[in-house]
């Protein structure tokens, strides 16, 4: 699903894609007749399975890479370590070329490890792993918005990695301290013909560029989180109860207002690409798209 790092003894900080993509996928669940019963964090190294009770979503979170894109989830137990976030001001100074760290679960590197026997929770012991690069662009949420790094216009940090999903959520760090929250890279999604003329869905980086949003926004959805106040689906206990995920259909919410858009039935498109003078070089794809 993605990575987290613990923050407090109860307290564990990730992406609020990851914390929302537990609603979603309680949500897909349900509409296939599935229930989600528990929803655990495994620790690197140890395997130490910790149970969430609790996940939240940043207020601001706007479904965006480009916005606050942090959420905490609130363990059952207390975690053995922790880490320690930089104040704004401090994770500010920061220019370009300094180095950074991000550690976490690349999915491509653990889709590899586990490919004979699969990742068994509980069982198997998944390896965080840590990425090195410096800092090449600081921005704001929005492109028109000159940046001189002072922390009221600073949003998020470019930074030279390549990751990979899985490491969604993972601490940006420099010199042990937290300054980021690594949120996504540049990537590109590759369809080809895999063998028995299946297709398989692969993925090419574009540019050795990784991005994480600024560790204010953690700050932020801390505080926020210690009001008590936030609107059902940005908190919600674990697993999600079931008036939330009944509150809207799979795949729906969003823009427009909870309806799907595809019709009963589905939709499938189909296309060929050839070469005239080589009747052998042929290309099909097939998209079927459901309403789940």
């Amino acid at each position: 699903f993605g990575t987290g790092f613990a923050i407090e003894p109860n307290l564990i900080a990730t992406n609020a894609h990851v914390t929302k993509g537990v609603l979603d996928t309680a949500r897909q669940l349900a509409a296939g007749g599935g229930t989600v019963v528990g929803v655990s964090a495994f620790q690197s190294e140890t395997g130490l399975e910790v149970p969430l009770l609790e996940a939240t979503v940043h207020p601001s979170y706007s479904g965006s890479t480009r916005s606050p894109d942090v959420g905490l989830f609130v363990t059952r137990s207390a975690v053995p370590s922790t880490l320690e976030l930089a104040s704004p001001e401090s994770a500010s100074s920061m220019r370009k070329g300094d180095a950074v760290q991000v550690n976490g679960f690349p999915g491509d590197v653990n889709s590899q490890i586990f490919s004979l026997n699969g990742y068994q929770p509980g069982l198997s012991v998944a390896q965080a792993s840590l990425f090195s690069g410096t800092i090449q662009a600081i921005r704001n949420f929005d492109e028109r918005v000159v940046v001189p790094p002072t922390v009221s216009v600073t949003d998020q940090y470019e930074y030279s990695m390549d990751t990979s999903p899985g490491t969604s959520g993972s601490p940006l760090l420099r010199d042990g301290k937290v300054v980021g929250v690594h949120n996504s890279g540049v990537i590109n999604i590759v369809v080809r013909p895999g063998p028995n003329n299946q297709l398989t869905v692969d993925r090419e980086i574009l540019a050795t560029a990784s991005f994480g949003v600024h560790v204010k926004h953690l700050h932020n959805m801390i505080a926020e989180y210690r009001t008590g106040v936030l609107e059902a689906d940005k908190r919600f206990r674990l697993p999600p109860p079931p008036e939330l995920v009944n509150s809207a259909p799979a795949g729906g919410g969003g823009q427009n207002g909870g309806q799907s858009l595809i019709p009963a039935g589905g939709i499938t498109l189909a296309g060929s690409v050839s070469n005239s003078s080589n009747p052998n070089v042929t290309h099909q794809i097939q998209l079927s798209i459901n309403e789940a």
